[in-house]
């Protein structure tokens, strides 16, 4: 009877054998268990761009097997890999495979049951489809294993020829328990589960049997599951959003972090001597530089990742930025959507070892309204003053006036909330400072990232509440459904107050008292001062918001999500919805109950693709 292998997309192994020495790429390799149960692991693409003209092959997984018992492994192996390329024929590319057997530990190679050759299958067409990984019937040297020693199948491509272009190519892995094995051919493009097959009946070390496949929870009734891939782009820009360069495939240990009502953030870090980051652009500074470049991030929508366009492609022209095609590979379902645009603010530069690299962070223009004064219609600081103006129409004001002066990033053409009318006056204060006051007691903002070339960078909106309430979508850490991998709750009583005075200007003052809370948790008292208001209206109001957030003993809860089981940001989430959350008993009691989204951080790994981290949630 044969032993075949299913080939799982998730599942680290046991231990990491170094890689076959005839693979001449292996930075975007890793390495997973493989086993003759399938794991219910989801199907996910990953995906290549080669750049060299000349043959070579790049390692892109390694599967290590269970422990074996001592006897000899021979005959023949085949197997079938779902996989494309971009240019199909015109510029060939095909699986290749190293078959080896190591010792229980991986420091030791046996001997190599299948070497590297021309290619272990047919060239990949310009759409998914089957494709052997080898062919029926390839034949195995004959190695002896001894025992507790294991399996290792190391899958990459071969490319055969580039001429001067790039390419893409994509290969297919995950063995979910209710997907078919894949079809022996190379014509059938229907979803289903990769293997490779011994003809030789394998036996594996008593009592090292697979663990029993779990089935993924579900995230909601009203959406499917999220893809666990999902694409980004990164992309450098000089000052008015032009670009200059295409930073995906360079950028590592890429963050993005969106806040309410605070600016939100990407962090990355590129190495240090790459030409992209080294030279100097044709504005005479150089290429990556604080202040004087931006970054707009990408993210792909709409679909499933498909395009070809993760390399440098026609990183300055119109496409860079995900509209319609070009030579690279044509959008076929979906779209690259503008998810962050800010300027870079901090570069720094280290060296570990040999590794020169510079880290760089950026943040959206909400950030560095902290350094733009708030000005009357001559353009003075020393007495701002609104008199019955909305709160809302008052950081338009401000940030128009800021625009006369020089570019602030934000457009104020956006939609604005009837929010209510104030009767302020500052003296030498932050715009960033006044939108934080009359957004915390009166209005949410969202400053949406827009794809413009004059400077602007995203475009300011008002909402009364901004978010919408999600009952599908569903966060819970040991009960169903098991979209978290971890939990932090946070009830701190440090801001605890029941007894709020708010002192304005002109001796106004106005006291806040909360009986309920005094019963509960005794008597806390603080003063907030709002010298620069002189409207009993706009007291009362900031007294009862800030009475109503502090009369509660403060709690939050933080999230750390399991990739493609948590619901999506943008697609099923953003800032300020409502949403559930859940904990088993075991966390203190546990809880179950409705959440407003605070904050959330995306990390876009290596090879581009999301993950959500973490997500921030408040009591609504």
């Amino acid at each position: 009877m044969a032993s075949r292998f299913y080939l799982p997309s998730s599942g680290a192994a046991t231990v990491n054998p170094a890689f076959d020495a005839t693979w001449e790429l292996t930075s975007d390799a890793d390495r997973l268990r493989m086993a003759t149960a399938k794991q219910n692991t989801s199907y996910q693409t990953r995906q290549l761009v080669a750049y060299s003209p000349a043959l070579s092959d790049t390692l892109w997984r390694q599967y290590v097997s269970d422990p074996l018992n001592a006897g000899s492994i021979s005959g023949t192996v085949k197997g079938i890999l779902q996989a494309k390329a971009q240019w199909g024929t015109w510029f060939p590319m095909k699986t290749q495979i190293v078959i080896r057997v190591v010792s229980n530990n991986g420091l030791i190679v046996r001997g190599t049951l299948l070497s590297s050759g021309t290619g272990h299958g047919s060239d990949y067409s310009m759409s998914t489809r089957n494709g052997y990984a080898p062919p029926s019937a390839t034949a195995i040297a004959t190695i002896v294993a001894q025992q507790s020693d294991r399996i290792v199948i190391e899958i990459g491509v071969r490319v055969i020829s580039l001429g001067i272009f790039s390419s893409y190519a994509q290969q297919k892995y995950g063995d979910p328990t209710s997907g078919a094995d894949l079809a022996e051919n190379e014509t059938d493009t229907a979803e289903g589960v990769p293997w490779i097959e011994f003809s030789q009946t394998l036996s594996f070390e008593t009592g090292w049997a697979p663990p029993p496949a779990v089935a993924a929870p579900t995230v909601g009734g009203a959406f499917t599951t999220p893809r666990e891939l999902v694409q980004w782009r990164l992309m450098l820009c000089d000052l008015n959003g032009v670009a200059i360069a295409n930073l995906t495939r360079i950028a590592r240990d890429k963050q993005l972090t969106y806040t309410l009502n605070r600016a939100s953030s990407c962090s990355f870090h590129v190495p240090s001597d790459h030409a992209l980051v080294n030279t100097l652009h044709t504005d005479g500074y150089p290429l990556l530089e604080a202040k004087m470049r931006t970054i707009k991030a990408y993210r792909y929508e709409g679909g499933s990742f498909d395009d070809g366009t993760f390399g440098y492609g026609s990183a300055y022209g119109a496409d860079a930025y995900g509209a319609g095609s070009y030579a690279g590979g044509a959008l076929s379902t979906g779209s690259y959507v503008l998810r962050f645009a800010g300027t870079v603010d901090v570069i720094e530069d280290t060296a570990r070892g040999d590794e020169p690299r510079t880290t760089v962070t950026c943040f959206d223009p909400l950030k560095h309204l902290e350094r733009r004064l708030c000005r009357d219609s001559g353009g003075g600081t020393s007495e701002v003053a609104f008199d019955g103006d909305q709160s809302g129409q008052i950081v338009r004001i401000l940030i128009d006036r800021a625009n006369v002066l020089g570019a602030t990033g934000v457009a104020t053409d956006g939609s604005l909330a009837t929010t209510t009318g104030r009767v302020m006056s500052f003296t030498h204060k932050s715009i960033a400072a006044v939108i934080t006051e009359l957004a915390d007691s009166d209005f949410d903002l969202y400053l949406a990232p827009v794809e413009r070339f004059d400077g602007i960078l995203c475009t300011l909106h008002v909402y009364v509440s901004f978010g919408n309430d999600r009952p599908d979508v569903i966060f819970g850490w040991d009960s169903s459904p098991g979209s978290a991998t971890g939990v932090t709750r946070v009830r701190d009583g440090t801001e605890l107050a029941n007894v709020v005075v708010s002192a304005g200007g002109s001796g106004l003052n106005l006291e806040k008292v909360d009986a309920t809370s005094i019963g509960l948790y005794r008597r806390h008292e603080v003063v907030s001062n709002y010298a620069d208001t002189t409207d009993m209206g706009f007291l009362n109001a900031m007294g009862d918001s800030e009475i109503g957030v502090r009369k509660h003993l403060r709690e939050r809860i933080t999230m750390e999500l399991a990739q493609g089981r948590a619901a999506e940001p943008f697609s099923h989430f953003y800032l300020g919805d409502t949403v559930r959350t859940r904990a088993s008993s075991r966390l203190r009691g546990g809880f179950t109950r409705s959440d407003r989204i605070y904050a959330f951080t995306v990390t876009v790994d290596d090879d581009g693709s999301e993950r959500l981290s973490s997500v921030t949630l408040a009591a609504s």
